[in-house]
């Protein structure tokens, strides 16, 4: 990075904190501040682990300072380096039984494989099968024709929950994602360098592969393996805050969104090549910096209130799995997590200044905020699987009542350069932040802890 887009970085990032912080500014010019900071070109899209990334980072951790929020960093500040380590390919990736061998192309398109090599017994999947009747083994899975693509996320809930691979029969649903992942060079594996690495794959195979693995036996073994270039160590930034509650049992609730975006690609169409991500998920970013600042003003709850804004949501979650495997509270005393997701636009599947909370139906944490005046419903579109698609994940599967609130219409500037500052409404951005306030403050005082209903939490 140069020192002239650093430069201009750091004088817009005072700017922007000296024009955000007062109360004499409207909400929605706020959280417009925040958005045009952070969506701006001088970031360039805030690649997963770039600098400009850790400068969203800082500029975040100035705006929970400036709000009263204490820093709540591993380092014991306001921001963190999570170090990561790649592992490249040396050759294309393969999976290999009862004398079959089939290499990452139109035959076997490698999605996941993490320190290979990733072996087990053949399983086939049965409905309803729980996570440890998987455990260890490779299941074979067909999608369910009506679930289409959304189907997927129970398999990543299977190897969440401890397979040690999943390979995913030919199907219609999923033929178009299969091509394009064998169409490129399979991606090589990142993970985080202090966490011991699991074996894990997921292959989606092709019309050849799908039927002879469909003739072999359960119990036959499944091996996926490749040759390893050196690995290459990586980083990427989260902003962590608190305002200690007053109550002696720890408990927080947890308020959270992503820095990064998709940085800059070259060679665009339409020759724009920076993808600023203003709604995703900047909208998101200053939603949590706006509602942290409102709920500091009323001062310490029972509750304490913490603030992850994670790195490298984009690359496979890694700020907030990093999160997860050292949070400045335990895990158990996280009593809900909200992220928030593209809260830009109105939605127009849902009614009017509504917002929607992916896994509405998993848990009682939508509906008591509800109950309390959020104007929450359901997620209009459950095919899109959005519930496994953000940060919550991580955390949910940990135990953690972890939803995403977004009002995501599906809109065409999704991940392409034209999400810029200028198309959001900052209005309904504003109005999604105020309908908030009073709810999650009730959730800051309130002894009741939400919980998961029967079959709600992923990977059980």
């Amino acid at each position: 990075m140069g020192v002239r887009v650093v430069g201009v970085a750091c004088v817009g990032l005072w700017a922007t904190v000296a024009a955000a912080v007062g109360d004499e500014v409207a909400p929605a010019e706020r959280l417009r501040a925040h958005v045009e900071f952070l969506a701006g070109d001088a970031l360039r899209g805030r690649a997963s682990g770039s600098a400009e990334e850790r400068i969203a980072a800082e500029y975040a951790a100035a705006m929970l300072r400036a709000a009263g929020l204490q820093g709540a960093a591993t380092t014991g500040g306001f921001v963190e380096s999570v170090e990561l380590v790649r592992q490249p390919f040396a050759g294309a990736p393969f999976v290999e039984a009862g004398g079959h061998r089939f290499e990452h192309g139109p035959a076997a398109a490698f999605y996941r494989l993490s320190a290979p090599p990733v072996e087990g017994p053949l399983v086939r999947l049965r409905p309803g099968a729980a996570a440890d009747e998987v455990a260890g083994k490779v299941v074979l899975a067909t999608l369910d024709p009506a679930a289409g693509r959304a189907g997927l996320g129970v398999l990543f809930e299977l190897l969440e929950g401890g397979a040690a691979a999943v390979l995913v029969a030919d199907a219609p649903a999923v033929a178009g994602f299969r091509d394009s992942l064998a169409g490129r060079p399979p991606s090589a594996a990142t993970e985080l360098a202090r966490v011991p690495v699991q074996p894990r794959g997921l292959v989606l195979l092709g019309r050849e592969a799908s039927a002879a693995f469909a003739l072999l036996p359960e119990g036959t073994p499944v091996r996926l393996g490749a040759r390893l270039a050196e690995p290459v160590r990586e980083a990427t930034w989260n902003a962590v805050a608190m305002l200690p509650g007053t109550g002696d049992d720890g408990e927080a609730v947890l308020l959270s969104a992503h820095l990064d975006h998709l940085g800059v690609r070259e060679g665009e169409a339409g020759g724009d090549p920076i993808f600023n991500g203003a709604d995703d998920d900047a909208s998101g970013v200053a939603a949590v910096l706006e509602l942290a600042r409102r709920l500091a003003q009323g001062g310490p709850a029972r509750r304490t209130l913490l603030v992850a804004l994670y790195g490298s949501e984009e690359k496979g979650g890694h700020g907030s799995r990093s999160f997860r495997e050292d949070p400045p509270v335990r895990l158990a005393r996280i009593v809900a997590n909200l992220q928030f997701e593209m809260l830009g636009r109105p939605d127009p599947m849902v009614p009017e200044r509504h917002l929607w909370l992916t896994g509405f139906e998993r848990s009682t944490l939508g509906p008591w905020l509800a109950g309390r005046g959020a104007r929450l419903v359901a997620d209009p579109r459950p095919g899109e699987n959005f519930f496994r698609r953000s940060d919550n994940y991580p955390l949910a599967v940990r135990g953690v009542v972890a939803h995403t609130v977004s009002s995501f219409g599906l809109h065409a500037d999704y991940h392409r350069p034209s999400d810029e500052p200028q198309t959001l409404d900052y209005a309904h951005l504003a109005d999604a932040v105020e309908q908030l306030v009073a709810p999650l403050r009730a959730l800051l005082e309130s002894d009741q802890r939400p919980a998961w209903v029967e079959g709600g939490q992923p990977g059980r």
